[in-house]
């Protein structure tokens, strides 16, 4: 009790008593499992972004997520960082139906991260608070705190937020008008259907590619990439499946997967020859293996945006994708490559040959999706969409 009443007490002091403030150029940048390929990769846009436009940075981070890459960026930009336990401040799940003593064990979590957020927020005096996410509903408790609150959702809610979490999200609203971003309109349908935001409230912002043009290498294989987390959600097993049946059928054709994940042994179990399905584990030379490509496929179960097709649009490559997700609205379904359905193995297979059997058709549509990202995915067009966002 005496617990629950000192929460209570620092809550309303750090949330509602006037304090010294000065002019801030420094940005509270709260960021949630930036080791993940897409949300990584954001992580190190948003920093450059924010030191290029004069912004200091005050990382708030899980300790499990400081990598050696996430290091490099804070060494480089000069960041600063709080570091905290995840299991002790990240809030649990309270859903309708469980006891009272569950929910006052909710409400009191939550209000430790409040509070948690509140001092940090004190100490540093933020010019706004920018939270980036790569799970649904984390750090809800955030959009309370003072000031300027933005919030990017990197993965689209598949389900309902259950009772607790809605809960927060409603004070968060209640309590100020934070600026909702999605990275892609699908994702932004999704968190109005589940979270029951309005749509007109959710800015849509796609994420960019900055890659650099390479010499390509000439081959005799027709070169099918994949650059992704081998996970459940990317479909790395159903891949090598499709990969053995294609490679089967044609033998001057290479399936070529880069990333590391859960799912990784169970795909590499399933490739029956390991020189025609390529599992290459993670990689930093992208660019290279861009360039070096002739077909760009996912067969990923769902998708909030994919930066990694929209970086084989710059290079040129078509692209076939699944129809679950943001990238149906980067790959133009038969101009810049093939939207295919997400439980259609046969279509997956129809529209690989397609292309693999058509060069003319890989290089007009190649130059077509080239054309496409230079028109929606670009450093400038994203620059630009943020700046008219800290502005308002």
């Amino acid at each position: 009790m005496i617990k629950a009443l000192k929460l209570i007490f620092s809550f309303v002091y750090l949330r509602f008593v006037p304090h010294i403030t000065r002019d801030s150029k420094t940005v509270l940048l709260i960021f949630q499992s930036p080791q993940n390929y897409g949300t990584h990769t954001y992580f190190r846009h948003l920093t450059e972004y924010l030191n290029d436009r004069g912004m200091g940075i005050h990382l708030l981070v899980a300790e499990d997520e400081v990598d050696e890459s996430v290091l490099k960026i804070i060494e480089k930009y000069n960041i600063k960082m709080t570091v905290f336990n995840k299991e002790q401040i990240y809030p649990i799940y309270y859903r309708k139906g469980q006891s009272l003593k569950s929910w006052i064990y909710f409400l009191l979590h939550a209000l430790k991260q409040i509070v948690f957020l509140l001092k940090i927020q004190r100490t540093i005096n933020p010019k706004f608070t920018f939270i980036s996410v790569g799970y649904p509903f984390i750090w809800f408790v955030g959009l309370s705190i003072p000031g300027k609150i933005y919030y990017i959702q990197h993965v689209m809610p598949g389900s309902e937020l259950d009772t607790g979490n809605q809960f927060l999200l409603k004070i968060g609203f209640f309590m100020k008008r934070p600026h909702i971003i999605a990275v892609s309109d699908f994702c932004r349908k999704k968190m109005t259907t589940y979270w029951k935001i309005p749509e007109k409230r959710i800015k849509v912002i796609y994420n960019y590619y900055k890659g650099t043009d390479q010499v390509r290498r000439l081959s005799d294989k027709i070169r099918i990439l994949s650059l992704a987390r081998a996970d459940e959600v990317k479909n790395p097993v159903l891949w090598a499946e499709l990969g053995n049946k294609i490679c089967a059928l044609r033998d001057d054709v290479v399936f070529i997967w880069a990333g590391d994940g859960n799912a990784l042994h169970e795909a590499k179990a399933k490739v029956k020859d390991p020189a025609k399905v390529q599992f290459i584990g993670y990689r930093d030379d992208v660019s290279d293996l861009y360039a070096n490509a002739d077909i760009y496929f996912t067969p990923a179960r769902s998708e909030t945006h994919g930066i990694s097709v929209v970086g084989a649009m710059f290079h040129g490559l078509p692209v076939i994708a699944t129809d679950n997700g943001g990238t149906i609205e980067s790959v133009s379904n038969g101009e810049t490559g093939f939207i295919v359905d997400v439980a259609n193995k046969d279509q997956m297979i129809d529209r690989l040959l397609q292309l693999i059997d058509n060069k003319m058709l890989r290089i007009e549509m190649g130059r077509k999706a080239k054309l496409r990202f230079e028109q929606l995915f670009t450093e400038n067009i994203w620059s630009s969409k943020m700046d008219n966002l800290f502005r308002k």
